[in-house]
């Protein structure tokens, strides 16, 4: 089978999940999904997920597998809803269902083959946000690295505002809530978050209440932190998941 060989001197004892996640920005999850699938080596065997590298370790990835379509990002054209764009900005309408970057599963069908296929291997162009593949909203891109720090420098000051429009299960009771606590991953289901008193990262949300249906009810929401699944952690503590939420919810349905 055709493999890529990685070679690298290890400095400090390091999980290899959380080394090659670091090297490759892709998810922890990828990795350990890759481990189990057999698509890592290290030293010729086949290892476990919580493998602690060693120095001079060598690292085999066979080639079929998310780290060779990284490197082999493919071209791929799409219509793109754009909202706004200059010499310095982009500004897209992600769809539903729509992965922003590629995944284990999604290789190909993603808004990042979408832009290499518009702007043609422009090296310049980089995300300045993300959204869930099940999530459709507002993108940007910026197109050099100047604006890029601008609008980074913008979101650590807190000058621009992230709003969500939510529908939930159940009547919301208040008009205005606000929710603060720590936000850290599960120890009991890995893709999912969970409330902490003692550890994970402080997170705040505001909810207003805009519209009340039958069964549900339509919420906005402001991020004053952005943690992973911070939404759908903060309304799922209080009984009131994310309508259809595939892992929070389990009322959701199939929707095509």
């Amino acid at each position: 089978m055709k493999h890529c060989e990685l070679c690298y001197s290890i400095l400090k004892k390091n999980r290899i999940d959380k080394f090659l996640s670091k090297i490759y920005k892709i998810s922890r999850n990828n990795i350990v999904y890759l481990i189990k699938k057999y698509k890592i080596l290290v030293n010729n065997q086949f290892i476990k997920k919580k493998y602690i590298l060693k120095i001079y370790d060598k690292i085999i990835i066979l080639k079929n597998n998310l780290f060779y379509y990284k490197y082999k990002l493919l071209p791929k054209k799409d219509k793109l809803d754009i909202l706004y764009e200059d010499d310095y900005l982009l500004i897209i309408n992600k769809k539903f269902n729509l992965c922003v970057t590629p995944t284990i599963i999604e290789y190909h069908n993603t808004l990042l083959n979408n832009l290499l296929y518009k702007f043609n291997k422009n090296n310049n162009i980089k995300l300045i946000n993300r959204l869930d593949k099940d999530t459709s909203g507002i993108i940007l891109i910026s197109k050099n690295s100047k604006i890029l720090k601008n609008i980074y420098s913008q979101y650590k000051e807190n000058k621009i505002i992230k709003k969500y429009i939510i529908l939930v299960n159940g009547i919301f009771k208040k008009k205005r809530l606000i929710i603060k606590n720590n936000i850290c991953r599960s120890k009991k289901y890995k893709k999912k978050m969970t409330i902490s008193n003692k550890r994970g990262k402080y997170s705040i949300s505001i909810f207003k209440k805009i519209k009340t249906f039958k069964n549900n009810t339509l919420l906005k929401c402001y991020l004053k932190t952005g943690r992973t699944h911070q939404i759908r952690v903060h309304l799922n503590s209080i009984n009131y998941p994310i309508f259809n939420d595939k892992i929070y919810n389990n009322n959701s349905i199939k929707i095509k």
